[in-house]
């Protein structure tokens, strides 16, 4: 007979009444349903809480706790601290499983320590019909930790290294890893790293198990994120040592990493310029000259010529020090990211 193993589920809550049921339903519905569910109520001020409850009273499966509002890796944390599943799965609160996700996932993680999927991207805008773009890995099967660090590079850039939620765990593999709660953006990609380095062997999957929505208000230039250089570039430092470790920060797998901090170069002078930033001239071109004086910055601002042609500018105003340059181009730019994201 198979063995039947319990996924724990964990989902931080906050503020999602509006997604939240459909949410629930798709883990609740779940072809496999030998599932733990355990909702986090990260101190939701709307009808969260009620939504929670009475799926509870309905569903044995659903642990229910609420917390003070800390931020979503507080909130997985506390829900890594309750699990008690073999396997440790995530979900938004506003996104969904595929009805076969987590059969699927349990399929192709028999014999390895996380499985890596596909899967989709549903743009939600106003007025607009709904798009869906599936990523899919070039690449599936087992794969060793040296096989699959010789694909890091293109695993990365088609951003399935970033997220927790279009993947599967073994509950055993993680342990004492945790969230970084001092994080707010890259969370995921530190989490999924710190797994990956005891890892002995990695499953992928191109069939698509998640959709995760994305609605128009999720941009770069949608809000001001505090202290956004620091936390890319420890990523990227991050990341360029894991590589370094495993005798793989080359060809390919250099050329993603190093590009990628390049866009987050670029993407942290636009924060900076976001409409919301309550920034005056002169703090704005404080921020600017920290970034373009930082000795990271300094070595690695040449691989700009391989960027996008709307980014190179960047690698004459970085290597001239112009601040003022830096932020008007940028302004000019926004227009521009606006029409990128809808198109």
């Amino acid at each position: 007979m198979k063995k039947v193993s319990l996924v724990s589920v964990i989902v931080p809550v906050y503020n999602a009444e509006q997604f939240l049921s459909k949410t629930i339903e798709s883990i609740l519905d779940q072809t496999y349903q030998e599932i733990e569910l355990i909702l986090i109520n990260d101190g939701s001020t709307d009808n969260s809480e009620e939504i929670c409850l009475s799926y509870q009273n309905d569903d044995s499966r659903i642990i229910y706790r609420k917390q003070l509002n800390q931020g979503p890796s507080a909130t997985r944390n506390h829900g890594l601290n309750l699990a008690k599943g073999e396997y440790i799965a995530f979900v938004d609160a506003d996104d969904h499983l595929e009805k076969n996700g987590i059969e699927v996932l349990l399929e192709s993680i028999q014999q390895a320590d996380i499985v890596i999927s596909g899967y989709k991207n549903v743009y939600e805008e106003d007025s607009e019909e709904q798009k869906i773009k599936e990523t899919i890995p070039a690449i599936s099967g087992l794969f060793s930790k040296e096989e699959f660090v010789a694909h890091f590079g293109s695993l990365l850039e088609k951003n399935l290294i970033h997220y927790v939620w279009h993947k599967l765990y073994r509950a055993e593999i993680i342990k004492s890893v945790r969230f970084n709660e001092m994080v707010n953006i890259g969370e995921d990609m530190l989490f999924n790293i710190e797994i990956l380095k005891s890892a002995k062997n990695i499953s992928i999957t191109k069939k698509s198990v998640y959709s995760h929505i994305w609605y128009n208000n999720q941009s770069i230039t949608s809000g001001y994120k505090e202290r956004l250089f620091l936390m890319r570039k420890h990523q990227y430092l991050v990341l360029k040592s894991f590589l370094k470790e495993n005798d793989s920060y080359a060809g390919k797998n250099k050329q993603v990493v190093d590009q990628l901090f390049i866009k987050r170069i670029t993407d942290c002078f636009i924060n900076i310029e976001s409409k919301q930033a309550s920034l005056n001239k002169k703090e704005k071109k404080k921020e600017v000259a920290e970034i373009i004086q930082d000795d990271i910055v300094r070595n690695i601002y040449p691989q700009f010529k391989r960027a996008e042609l709307w980014q190179r500018p960047y690698m004459y105003l970085i290597k001239g020090k112009n601040v003022s340059l830096i932020l008007l181009y940028t302004r000019l730019l926004l227009p521009l990211q606006t029409w990128r994201r809808k198109k």
